[in-house]
């Protein structure tokens, strides 16, 4: 039997177990803002450390800055390593607050940060490297086109970058060289992948994200989210020009790493469509939400379209109401796909008996190319298939695309 001085669980579990604070396990019972504050000022002064996390409503950034900068240079947080100000619907009219120098003090030790609704300081030597930080999160924050690729030359080791917000850039270039993921809610005239290795998930959030898209080397990107409207493009031009685009030679890049591609767009020519499959020719998943593909039926006859090498596995049609365009896009992966296994045609009156057994005779499904297919007619309210991304976390889950109501495929 040991001895020695007297055991105390209390001790041992205050060693053991580092503190997670986070506002939203502090909202049951309902607590005013004021009283919030007041709760997480007490239990900092009283946890004797270490603390693993901070999750703090950026309203306090706001209202009770002085707060906030005491909260960050208590002692219980010494050698925190992830840090949340969540944004959590704030809209605030008042200009933003600059982020508090305190907030510095983990540079060294943070692995996850998201910083929102506040003003990032201008690059200045090294005072902005994070040497171990993984995830990041710049929301709704105003920083600089300087200070936001300091930012990131300041991290070594980034796997997931999410920027959102009402900042708008002339030009965003990524090199990292360990980037994995990137999500984009925030404007840019350019957006260009220098060197980045590793980056495996390009996601534009919203529309007009960047208004020229370059990539140079990202030799493992695999899946793409593409939105865009037709001015975002170019105008669809007449039916007979379309067939003579189609038999020219075409000078975009090839991207053959990318397996997985969204893109919503309300009118997709027939030209685009043929620029898509050539650019992505290696797809096994393609999600397709527009209303409208110009092309009349004998126009997806087209020699050039029936020579494109479609090797998708799965194809997903949403918001479809079975326009003719959107029959003849359909009818054109029913016929031409060789290796699909699944197309799911979703929307809102999709599930109708009458309008399944009718898709099945105006889609052809008894000539489809690939006999072992399996065809979903599916109904759902969902808008749109945006990937559902919430937090930087989120741009690591398995399925991006995979739609969290109660609609399934």
């Amino acid at each position: 039997m040991e001895t020695g001085a007297p055991h105390c669980p209390q001790e041992e579990d205050d060693a053991v177990l580092p503190l997670n604070l986070d506002h939203r396990d502090l909202q049951f019972p309902r607590y005013e803002e004021e009283e919030l504050a007041g709760l997480i000022t007490g239990i900092l002064a009283a946890h004797r450390g270490p603390t693993r996390r901070l999750s703090i409503r950026a309203v306090h950034l706001h209202r009770r800055p002085d707060e906030v900068d005491a909260w960050l240079r208590s002692p219980a947080l010494d050698g925190l390593e992830e840090l949340e100000f969540d944004i959590g619907g704030l809209y605030e009219l008042a200009p933003d607050p600059p982020l508090p120098a305190s907030a510095f003090r983990f540079s060294a030790t943070l692995v996850a940060a998201t910083f929102a609704k506040c003003r990032f300081p201008d690059a200045d030597g090294g005072a902005l490297c994070f040497p171990k930080l993984r995830q990041l999160g710049l929301e709704d924050v105003a920083i600089s086109e300087d200070s936001l690729h300091g930012v990131i030359a300041g991290c070594p080791v980034l796997e997931s970058l999410l920027l959102t917000g009402r900042s708008r850039f002339s030009c965003i270039r990524i090199n990292s060289p360990t980037l994995v993921s990137l999500g984009l809610r925030v404007y840019t005239e350019e957006l260009v992948i220098e060197d980045a290795p590793l980056l495996e998930r390009l996601l534009q959030l919203e529309f007009r994200i960047a208004t020229h898209l370059t990539v140079i080397s990202a030799p493992k990107l695999e899946t793409v989210d593409c939105l865009c409207d037709l001015d975002y493009y170019s105008k669809l031009t007449s039916e007979a020009r379309e067939v003579q685009e189609l038999s020219a030679d075409s000078s975009i890049t090839v991207m053959s790493s990318v397996k997985n591609l969204s893109i919503n767009i309300p009118s997709l020519s027939i030209g685009m469509f043929v620029d898509l499959m050539r650019c992505f020719p290696c797809l096994d998943k393609l999600y397709i939400q527009t209303r409208n593909v110009s092309g009349h039926k004998d126009l997806w006859q087209h020699d050039v379209i029936k020579s494109l090498d479609i090797r998708m596995k799965t194809v997903v049609l949403r918001n479809y109401i079975a326009t003719w365009s959107q029959v003849n896009l359909a009818t054109f992966f029913v016929l031409n796909a060789k290796m699909l296994e699944l197309m799911v045609c979703d929307g809102r009156h999709t599930g109708r008996r009458r309008f399944i057994k009718d898709q099945k005779t105006l889609l052809h499904l008894e000539k489809r190319a690939s006999r072992g297919a399996q065809f979903h007619f599916t109904s759902s309210t969902c808008e749109h298939f945006l990937p559902r991304i919430s937090h930087v976390g989120d741009l690591s889950k398995a399925d991006l695309f995979k739609c969290d109501s109660d609609c399934t495929f």
